[in-house]
């Protein structure tokens, strides 16, 4: 059981940083699915990063849930849950703006 969740904060913290430094679009989910004219929409160097940082504090989240599973309350559940729901709704909301091109990109 250690072991499984060592290697998955391993795979997911990797990726996190992989996408920060402004590579694995691949990893973004629905990017390549994009047709090219709607991909030439996107600053893919933008987007990596927006979604790597967010990987980055759901990552930081489930690593501080796995640590203290036994020792910390049930409310810091709820509360951990709500982290990772705002993040997702903010890397949503900031991939369809920050990361667009704008016409001085």
């Amino acid at each position: 059981m250690i072991l499984t969740e060592i290697i998955i904060i391993f795979f997911v913290t990797v990726m996190s940083f992989v996408l920060i430094s402004g590579r694995g679009s691949w990893f973004v989910a629905g990017y390549n699915t994009l047709p090219e004219k709607e991909q030439a929409g996107y600053n893919k160097k933008r987007l990596c990063k927006t979604v790597g940082w967010g990987l980055l504090v759901i990552d930081i989240v489930v690593i501080i849930l796995f640590a203290f599973k036994d020792r910390i309350p049930d409310a810091f559940h709820v509360i951990a849950g709500a982290i990772i729901f705002i993040d997702v709704v903010a890397m949503l909301i900031l991939s369809e703006t920050f990361c667009r091109k704008s016409d001085a990109d």
